[in-house]
């Protein structure tokens, strides 16, 4: 198991060495796994360039969060690998938001739309 925190140094609390080394570890894995990251969800999710730069800013956010917080202090994997899950679990709850939405205009093929609605219950008449 890989370790996360290290033990205090340099005189300063556990507290400042944790938010240190995260953001140190965060700029890392930016420089290192950007591409790889990006294109790892390009070929399982058809999304945009500008969705994918999302779910990977959105990713790098949460793995801080979890080192940060406390929620992450060892791993069973790489640290890449934890950041691609994350990912991958990002772009499918991307993808799950997306495929809700449905645009007015999409449905709009020159057609007027027929609905009947049926209330039920009971209704006071002024």
């Amino acid at each position: 198991m890989k370790e996360i925190e290290e033990s205090v140094h340099g005189g300063k609390s556990r507290d400042q060495n944790l938010v240190e080394d995260a953001e140190a570890l965060v700029l890392q894995l930016y420089r290192d796994h950007r591409s790889e990251f990006m294109a790892f969800i390009r070929a399982r999710f058809q999304l945009s360039q500008e969705d994918i730069q999302e779910i990977f800013q959105l990713s790098m956010v949460t793995f801080y969060e979890n080192v940060i917080n406390r929620r992450v202090q060892t791993l069973d994997s790489s640290v890449k690998t934890y950041l691609f899950a994350i990912g991958k679990y990002k772009a499918m709850e991307w993808m799950r938001k997306k495929n809700k939405m449905v645009y007015l205009d999409s449905l709009d093929d020159g057609k007027e739309l027929e609905f009947e609605v049926t209330l039920e219950g009971e209704f006071d008449e002024d």
